[in-house]
């Protein structure tokens, strides 16, 4: 309704070009709520250029977005001097839009430096979007949407093309083990090449033994054992996801320590644990916890858990509208997930492992099929 008023209200834009911005943040603002309601996913920035007093810098990645604050300058004339707007990906990365993982796994930052918020992972292999950058970080899109700033030292900048040259889905492998390495030769007594952990890609080049070697994004060599590779999950949303191949990839991670924004083998945040488990079975869930909520259908279930098969995902938090954490059924009221720990808890009292504090915050149970 406010930007309505403000497209048909000519003494707005005239407060406007007396250099009051805040009635133009308050029409961006309404544009960004409308295209961009969670920006974990979709970018819609809007700064104050301090060297360019009254004029707001706009960035977005979303096609809608920028046309509509394409339309709301068309609509008021008076605004264009005020608006400076940015599509990403940015100009400035000319083609080089896209990134391969090149380390085991890479770090996804709230802000460009070191020190910041860990948000999310990204495993050797995983090909990025990049949308800009800043001083060595690039600012990122995973292949499930999240956003994070990524140094530049953790992967490879490449062309679309250069991309899928050097890296085809249809010639990779995919690391089975949790926690291994990649030799200069076909022997665990070889020099380390790199460490990589479960669900990292890598190219098959030929066989040594008991031995494969492989290539790695960054084009170096070095050897793996063979039966640490398998084939890569193939991704369709379509099909429900195996409720047995869940629970199998999840229970290799008990153990594991609770990392926040932690996504790999290396530690895990309850979400992150999730997304894996049925990453590695086909199916690719949003980020967090509260993403993954809105997923897959509602499972009625009474005090004895007797609806609840393997595979269904748990969601706790304070309300339905306030979900913090998630884990996975192993059937009835028995569930693994991600908190000191990775490990499997009970909803039921007199088990050793019964959690009093996660069936009183139980707020739903939910089935992908």
């Amino acid at each position: 309704m406010f930007l309505l008023v403000l497209l048909i209200s000519s003494c707005t834009a005239d407060k406007i070009s007396e250099g009051r911005l805040t009635d133009i943040e308050s029409a961006l603002v309404e544009i960004r709520q409308e295209w961009v309601p969670d920006r974990r996913v979709a970018v819609f920035n809007i700064e104050r250029i301090e060297d360019r007093k009254g004029v707001l810098l706009v960035e977005t990645d979303l096609a809608d977005a920028a046309k509509a604050v394409e339309a709301l300058v068309r609509n008021l004339p008076a605004w264009r001097n005020h608006i400076e707007l940015v599509t990403l990906p940015h100009a400035e990365l000319e083609n080089k839009t896209y990134g391969l993982v090149s380390v085991s796994v890479a770090n996804l930052r709230r802000d460009p430096r070191h020190q910041a918020e860990l948000v999310d992972q990204a495993i050797m292999g995983t090909p990025l979007k990049i949308l800009k950058q800043r001083r060595g970080w690039y600012y990122i899109q995973t292949p499930w949407n999240y956003l994070g700033w990524v140094n530049g030292a953790s992967f490879e900048q490449l062309t679309s093309d250069e991309l899928i040259e050097r890296w085809p889905d249809s010639e990779l492998a995919y690391v089975l083990e949790v926690d291994t390495r990649i030799y200069e030769g076909p022997s665990l007594q070889s020099e380390v090449v790199s460490d990589v952990t479960q669900g990292a890609k890598v190219k098959p080049l030929s066989r040594s033994g008991s031995f494969t070697k492989v290539q790695l994004p960054d084009l170096r060599e070095g050897f793996i054992l063979t039966t640490q590779l398998g084939s890569i999950p193939f991704i369709n949303n379509d099909v429900a996801p195996s409720a047995s191949g869940i629970v199998s990839s999840a229970r290799q991670f008990l153990g594991l320590p609770y990392l926040w924004g932690g996504n790999s083998g290396k530690g895990f945040d309850c979400s992150g644990f999730t997304l894996t488990a049925f990453r590695d079975n086909g199916y690719l869930l949003p980020r967090d916890a509260d993403m993954q909520v809105k997923m897959g259908n509602t499972i009625d279930y009474d005090e004895t858990f007797s609806t609840v098969k393997p595979g269904d995902l748990l969601f706790f938090g304070s309300s339905i509208d306030r979900i913090t954490h998630v884990g996975i059924s192993l059937g009835r009221d028995e569930f693994i997930h991600a908190s000191t720990y990775v490990m499997v808890n009970r909803l039921i009292d007199g088990a050793p492992n019964f959690s009093g504090y996660h069936t009183r915050t139980l707020q739903v149970i939910k089935r992908i099929e």
